[in-house]
Formats: C-alpha cells, sequence, structure tokens
C-alpha cells in the first residue's frame, strides 16, 4: 500500500510510511484489511496503538480515524486516515460528512483506473494488430519467390524442390498462428473440448518434440530430454498436451541466444506428473511475471531476442492445462539467468495398456476415386494433382451443381467438400449426395475455414464423415484416406 496523497506530515513521517505493508499493524494497514472504520479516540490510552505510539508523539497527534476506500460490490481500493492533535470523538454528523467525500474518491479512483484499463488495453490491441499484420507478411514473401520459381523456365529440379519445402514450412507457419488465436477464443468463449483418450506420455513428448525441434535445432541449442523410460498412461486430450509442450520449447529456444542448453524433464511428485522446460535464455524480469500468462503478453526486452509470435503462447498453454485439471508456473531468478515453467498434471489410478494407433497400422490398399469440391479453382485443382501424385484417381468440380452431376456418374469413393459456395453450399450438397443410392456408401469429407466445435457438429447432422480445417495439412488427409481403406468411416465417431 502505497501513500499517494497527504497534508500536514513532516518529510521523515511521510519517509517512513511512504509504503505501508497491508499486513502491518499500522491503523491504515488494518482497516484496508478488514474493510472496517477504526477510531481510536486517544492514541496514548489505546492498547492497540502501540506500533504507532512513537510515530504519534514526533507528529503530535493523539486521534486517528481510518476509512477504507470500498466500491460498490465491497471490495477495498485505500484508506484514509485523518488525525487529530487531540483526544477527538467523531460526531456522527462528521462521519456521515467523511463518508461522502470518500464515495467520491472511491468514484473518482475507480474511474481513473478503468480509463486506465482502457487505454491499455487499447495499447494492446493496436501493438497485437501490428504485430500479426507482422507476423502474417512475414511468410508471404518466401512464399511469393517460391511461387515464381517454378514460373521461371529451366529451372533446376533441386530449386523447386528447395521451393516447394520452402513454400511447405511458411504456410505451415501461417495455419499455427491461426491455429492458436482460434484456440485461444475458444477457451476464452469456455466452447474448446476436449478429446481425451488413454495415451501414453513418451508419444505426447514425440509429437511435441518433433514441432519444436526445427527452431532448436535452427539455432543450435542442446537440448536435453529426461523422462521415465517405463511407459507412463494418462487421461489426456494428446494433441492439446503436445501443443502445451511444443509451445513450451519453442519459447524457450525463441528466447535463448543461438547455442544455448535447454533441457525437457519429467517426474512423478506423488500422485502428479511434473513437467519442467528449462533454458539459460534471457530470463524473466520481476516486473514482467504477474502478466506472463495473459493475451498478447510479451516483454518488451524479450522483443528483440525472439523469433517473432503473437504473444498468446503462454496464454494457450495456461488455458489448456487449466482444462486438464493441471497448472503451470513459471520461475526465473531475473532477466539474463534462465528460467523455468514447469506444468503439474494428475495422473490416473489405472488405465489399460495403451492401444496402437489403428489408422498408422491399416494398410495402403487399391487406389481411391476422389472428387474435390471448392468454387477456388486453384485449391481444387492443385489439391486434385496432390492426390493423383499419391496415386488416387481425383477429379475436380468447381460448384454443387457440376459436382452432384459429376459424381452420378462417377461414384468417387471419397468426396471433399468446400462448405461455403455460391450456388449450393457444402451442408446443401452433403445432404443431396447422401439421398442418392451411391452417396450413402461415399465418405464425405468437410474442408472449411469453419473450425469451430459447433461447425463441426453441423458438418455430422449434414452427413459429414470427417472435418478438416483449411489449410489441410497432407498428415490428416493421409488419415483419412487410411481409414477408408481400412474400412473404418463411421460417420458417428469419424469426425477428425
Amino acid at each position: 500500500m502505497n501513500l499517494v496523497a497527504q497534508r500536514g506530515f513532516s518529510p521523515a513521517f511521510l519517509r517512513a510510511l511512504a509504503r505501508i505493508p497491508v499486513d502491518g499493524a499500522t491503523l491504515s494497514a488494518r482497516s484496508m484489511r478488514d474493510g472496517e472504520r477504526i477510531v481510536v479516540e486517544d492514541v496514548p490510552l489505546d492498547p492497540g496503538c502501540a506500533a504507532i505510539l512513537n510515530h504519534a508523539q514526533d507528529e503530535g497527534f493523539r486521534a486517528v480515524v481510518a476509512t477504507p476506500l470500498l466500491t460498490a460490490d465491497g471490495a477495498v481500493v485505500g484508506v484514509c486516515s485523518a488525525h487529530f492533535r487531540a483526544p477527538h470523538q467523531p460526531s456522527d454528523a462528521e462521519l456521515r460528512r467523511l463518508d461522502l467525500y470518500l464515495r467520491q474518491a472511491t468514484d473518482f479512483i475507480q474511474r481513473c483506473a478503468n480509463e486506465q484499463a482502457l487505454h491499455e488495453a487499447d495499447r494492446r490491441k493496436n501493438e497485437f494488430l501490428a504485430t500479426l499484420a507482422h507476423e502474417l507478411r512475414n511468410p508471404l514473401a518466401p512464399i511469393r519467390y517460391a511461387a515464381a520459381t517454378f514460373q521461371v523456365a529451366n529451372t533446376p529440379v533441386s530449386h523447386q524442390k528447395q521451393a516447394a519445402q520452402v513454400m511447405e514450412r511458411q504456410i505451415a507457419h501461417m495455419s499455427r498462428l491461426l491455429d492458436d488465436l482460434l484456440d485461444v477464443s475458444r477457451i476464452s468463449h469456455g466452447t474448446i473440448v476436449l478429446r481425451r483418450q488413454n495415451v501414453d506420455f513418451g508419444a505426447i513428448v514425440a509429437a511435441a518434440l518433433e514441432t519444436a525441434r526445427p527452431i532448436v535445432d535452427a539455432k543450435r541449442h542442446r537440448l536435453t530430454i529426461d523422462v521415465p523410460s517405463t511407459p507412463l498412461p494418462l487421461d489426456a486430450d494428446p494433441v492439446r498436451l503436445a501443443q502445451v509442450f511444443s509451445n513450451l520449447l519453442i519459447n524457450a529456444a525463441k528466447y535463448t541466444p543461438p547455442g544455448g542448453n535447454l533441457t525437457f524433464s519429467a517426474r512423478r511428485d506423488g500422485p502428479d506428473l511434473v513437467v519442467a522446460v528449462r533454458d539459460n535464455g534471457i530470463g524473466i524480469a520481476r516486473d514482467m511475471m504477474p502478466q506472463l500468462f495473459n493475451l498478447f503478453s510479451q516483454a518488451r526486452s524479450a522483443l528483440p531476442h525472439s523469433e517473432g509470435g503473437l504473444g498468446i503462447g503462454l496464454a494457450l498453454v495456461k488455458g489448456l492445462i487449466a482444462l486438464h485439471g493441471g497448472s503451470v508456473e513459471a520461475h526465473s531468478d531475473g532477466a539474463g539467468l534462465g528460467s523455468e515453467f514447469r506444468v503439474r498434471l494428475a495422473l490416473p489410478n489405472a488405465l489399460a495398456p495403451v492401444a496402437p494407433e489403428a489408422i498408422a497400422a491399416a494398410a495402403r490398399r487399391a487406389p481411391l476415386r476422389l472428387m474435390v469440391v471448392d468454387d477456388n479453382r486453384d485449391a481444387a485443382d492443385t489439391c486434385v494433382m496432390l492426390l493423383g501424385s499419391l496415386g488416387h484417381d481425383a477429379r475436380a468440380a468447381y460448384d454443387g451443381t457440376r459436382a452432384l452431376a459429376l459424381a452420378t456418374d462417377f461414384e468417387p469413393d471419397v468426396m471433399l467438400l468446400d462448405i461455403t459456395m455460391p450456388d449450393m453450399d457444402g451442408y446443401e450438397l452433403a445432404r443431396r449426395i447422401r439421398e442418392t443410392a451411391w452417396g450413402r456408401r461415399t465418405v464425405l469429407v468437410a474442408v472449411t475455414g469453419w473450425g469451430q466445435d459447433q461447425d463441426r457438429q453441423r458438418a455430422v447432422g449434414a452427413g459429414f464423415d470427417h472435418h478438416l480445417t483449411k489449410p489441410v495439412e497432407l498428415a490428416p488427409l493421409e488419415a483419412v484416406l487410411q481409414s477408408v481403406w481400412a474400412g473404418r468411416a463411421a460417420p458417428q465417431d469419424a469426425v477428425v
């Protein structure tokens, strides 16, 4: 509690009470703790005033009235102390007048605090929008250069291959940015749903390392892994937990100078699993700690050392861990002294052995007949090219009416349908397909930029078997095709 306004006190007194501990023995501290007025009519005669007796004698006051500043909902925002040079018992009229003044003071304090909060929120919003524009523009330059490479005659195959790899990396980076934004929004609105399953911790670690490895290697960090060698089953959403640990590893890599030391460790602590990510990087300043897990929070001193980002990674980590019933905390001895993030998760009492991945075990079979329906011709044609390169018989249609006519003759095994099309949206097209004899056995995949849980449920209601969010990566698409080969494309449990 800081002294912000006073009148009539000596400099020595003000220096002694410039900052008053809330847990202290002064009348102001007691009034603020209890949220009640304290009236001392004569300090020397009051046994509860021993801690301030010397101050009273030095300053020459005998009576004190300490009144907390209370908001309309009862929160204490400060305290006002009135001191009298002679013993004094305030009258009811004096106390009512004091309360009137203090209510006005409290309203003013709240208004100032609200205005400051609005200014801070506006500043953070503007900084975030500027950062978002910067982060989304960054990948566009290499994508444009790589695309131009394919238009140059006689470009060596090695250059084309390198350009394709650049495009794949940058598109994946943009996808992660957008996915993080959507995930934070879902957590904030309480719409994100965990897909828990019996999963081995080792598989989660492997997935997290695969995601984080490129930036760790690019900065030449030494990464030490110290996790139990025996299987450690968890009841968790493996995708979300891998996202948590990869975010922490990427954060550590970004804020550690090249050639640093990173450690990923895990241990049992009674009924809990404790996972720690440590680094010897730039550390965390003390004043940054309280806002570390806030949205769009990125320490200014850290920005020159980072590899970019939206400042939402740690907020996402906290939200996902909270959904799992766990906790996350940060530790640092200060700027330049490294940091440690510690995640604590409850271990289940007993779980059955972890089942192997069914899709990964499904063997490749005969080529499939595939149809891609999208009013974006470039998207449809390039997807057909990709599927054709995988050995499938793939065809494109650019609107729902034409797609229905072509599919009646083609009878595809799988149809990838865009949702937002001008003549007939993907939901209506899916319903019409399901009304045909051939369409009842066709696997329908919704391919859309709408990726929230209600969008997935709407897709199921329209007859879709799977739901993939744009831009679709090859791995989930191949997983869908593997499930078709394996004969496991049941609509009630196949939405991914």
